[in-house]
């Protein structure tokens, strides 16, 4: 699709399905301990949190997909100024 948004979203979700999948893969496992399921689907949560609250991420993230769509003579579309939530 030639969407900066689906490009977007494509680019916003990989980190986090593969940091998905490789969970999901060991909580599958046959012998799977109580114990480690649990520190490893919170390891997880403490991971997608930290790409989250990560402004570099962001801004990487950003560039990286300006640099797709302008491969592909993509409309951009302009910039808005986000508000910050104060938690």
């Amino acid at each position: 699709m030639k969407n900066f948004n689906f490009i977007f979203a494509l680019y916003m979700l990989k980190p986090i399905l593969i940091q998905i999948q490789i969970v999901s893969a060991q909580l599958q496992a046959p012998n799977l301990n109580l114990l480690y399921a649990v520190s490893i689907v919170n390891a997880l949560k403490k991971s997608i949190s930290e790409l989250r609250n990560n402004e570099d991420n962001y801004s990487k993230l950003y560039e990286k997909v300006l640099t797709v769509c302008n491969g592909f003579n993509i409309e951009i579309p302009p910039v808005k100024n986000r508000n910050k939530c104060s938690k």
